[in-house]
């Protein structure tokens, strides 16, 4: 008797048990949602069509696209090649000033790793170099670049607040974001990396597998963040107690292959990885994202290559998907959301152009 009683306990035990996991197992699948049904979520499917903008300067005299951004009736184009930033009269197309010359004096750049921005301050935008870490503010008026601060090169893709104070992603790092401050100081770090459990990794190995795009709202605290390399999308507000999320989104996590050794950081992404945000933008009332949805597998142009956006509005309400006539590699929308400005490559001539489409 003794013993049946024992085989019964350990009986519902076991049954406990695998009703647990079973339970934990259907949350986590409904949680999981696939790209199709991300996509599905957008009732409204709008065809966009392209219009050449004609520039004083053509792009094959300027150089490989790096950036592109739209502020104050400008387009600010940034080639991977000096002069780093060329501006251009939205209206007209004619070159206004070009400047960023290559160097380390003043208002040069080192090289390419530019990341553009629009700036709390007004008339101004954000230049931030990665490789050389520091920060530069583009008068618009005037072309003027100066550098306003030094970054730490523990902060990658960040944005400006004011005040010498950035919000940015951190490498080497068991948190995702930080606050640091105009020398190169990290003061705050905050949430971890999103479904990070199914990954053996270290946390250099994770600051790389989800890197991706850093957006502000113009007028409050809400930022939008997305990952690169697996269909993540999140908004977070940052509070007196610290940085709040709002609104999330994950639909998987980045499939990678942790390569570091001896202080050396670097990652593999395996062939099924899914490219999701090639490139965002945003405006006070809609965010912006160029969608890919490939695998990693695939080739460089189809990945990197989209017709497909996604707006959201802040509250993470899907808004409406765009279908773009022809593919496009950046984009960056008017603060009127009545014109977005895209980079493209010509599939039949290989020519590089900039597009706009009337929203």
């Amino acid at each position: 008797m003794r013993y049946l009683i024992k085989y019964i306990t350990f009986g519902l035990c076991v049954f406990l048990f695998l009703l647990l996991w079973s339970c934990g197992e259907v949350v986590r699948e409904k949680s999981r949602v696939s790209a199709d049904r991300l996509l599905s979520l957008f009732e409204r499917t709008d065809s966009i069509f392209a219009e050449e903008v004609t520039l004083s300067s053509p792009l094959d005299s300027i150089g490989a696209l790096g950036a592109l951004l739209v502020s104050d009736s400008i387009l600010i184009v940034s080639p991977n090649t000096p002069p780093y930033l060329h501006l251009f009269d939205l209206s007209s197309g004619d070159l206004i000033v070009q400047t960023g010359s290559q160097g380390k004096g003043p208002g040069e750049l080192v090289d390419f790793s530019n990341f553009i921005s629009r700036s709390p301050i007004p008339g101004y935008i954000d230049v931030f170099q990665e490789n050389s870490q520091r920060h530069f503010q583009l008068e618009l008026s005037t072309g003027i670049l100066a550098e306003v601060g030094r970054l730490s090169g523990m902060c990658m893709n960040m944005i400006y607040l004011e005040d010498s104070v950035y919000f940015s992603f951190v490498s080497d790092s068991s948190k995702r974001y930080a606050l640091s401050d105009g020398h190169g100081v990290i003061h705050q770090t905050f949430l971890d990396y999103p479904l990070s459990e199914n990954i053996r990794s270290s946390d250099a190995g994770l600051s790389l597998a989800y890197q991706g795009r850093i957006e502000k709202h113009p007028e409050k605290d809400l930022f939008v963040t997305t990952t690169t390399f697996a269909p993540q999308f999140e908004i977070c507000k940052m509070e007196k107690d610290g940085l709040i999320k709002l609104f999330e989104l994950y639909l998987d996590f980045p499939r990678i292959t942790d390569q570091s050794y001896e202080g050396s950081y670097s990652v593999s992404f395996l062939p099924e990885c899914m490219v999701s945000t090639i490139d965002m933008c945003s405006t006070g009332e809609y965010i912006y994202i160029l969608w890919s949805g490939r695998e990693y597998k695939e080739d460089y142009d189809v990945k990197f290559n989209s017709q497909t956006v996604l707006v959201f509005d802040w509250e993470g309400n899907p808004v409406r998907k765009m279908e773009l006539s022809q593919p496009v590699q950046y984009i960056t929308v008017t603060e009127d959301d009545q014109t977005l400005f895209a980079f493209a490559v010509d599939p039949t001539d290989f020519e590089e152009r900039i597009l706009k489409f009337g929203l």
